[in-house]
């Protein structure tokens, strides 16, 4: 998959989710979750990161996981 496509897809995933509030998650709000800057997750989302470290996916997908269970 092409970074640009994958950081939409990331980007539709996350505003798709709402906090506790029902507020859609924020790049700040998913960063927290997984750990990283908010820096990354713009990255990711605007296709710019294209090679992605080899925690990264890992942490995205359990971020993923405690989004949801909100």
């Amino acid at each position: 998959m092409k970074p640009k496509n994958f950081g939409k897809l990331i980007a539709h995933l996350r505003k798709e989710q709402t906090d506790e509030c029902g507020q859609p998650y924020t790049q700040k709000r998913l960063a927290q979750e997984m750990g990283v800057s908010p820096a990354v997750i713009s990255n990711i989302e605007r296709g710019e990161k294209v090679t992605l470290e080899s925690d990264i996916l890992p942490r995205l997908a359990d971020a993923s996981l405690t989004i949801l269970q909100v």
